[in-house]
């Protein structure tokens, strides 16, 4: 796969999240834009890498809660991991931008 695929691909799981934004929180559709956007990253850049890595650490909940925790901290904690995610996709493919053409495993 060219660069221009590559970003082509990473440009589009950006997309698809702020479509995702407002799904429910660990619902299908969200499970589904995680899932295939950790194969883009794979297909990209090789698995058990440092860029598969900086993606699936990535927090969409509160790490401690109590059972008075108010709903719209959890719907902050998604929210923030979603903006996380955007950010790391977008630092994936601007190194990208303006390299010449290389061979991208897919």
């Amino acid at each position: 796969m060219d660069t221009e695929r590559a970003i082509s691909l990473l440009r589009e799981q950006i997309e698809i999240s702020k479509k995702s934004f407002g799904a429910e929180r660990g619902g299908p559709e969200w499970k589904k834009w995680k899932r295939d956007t950790e194969i883009v990253i794979q297909r990209i850049f090789g698995e058990a890498g440092r860029h598969e890595k900086d993606f699936t650490k990535i927090r969409y909940s509160l790490m401690a809660f109590t059972s008075d925790t108010p709903d719209y901290r959890f719907q902050e904690a998604y929210e923030e991991g979603m903006e996380t995610a955007r950010q790391i996709l977008t630092l994936k493919w601007t190194p990208l931008v303006g390299q010449e053409e290389r061979e991208i495993k897919i």
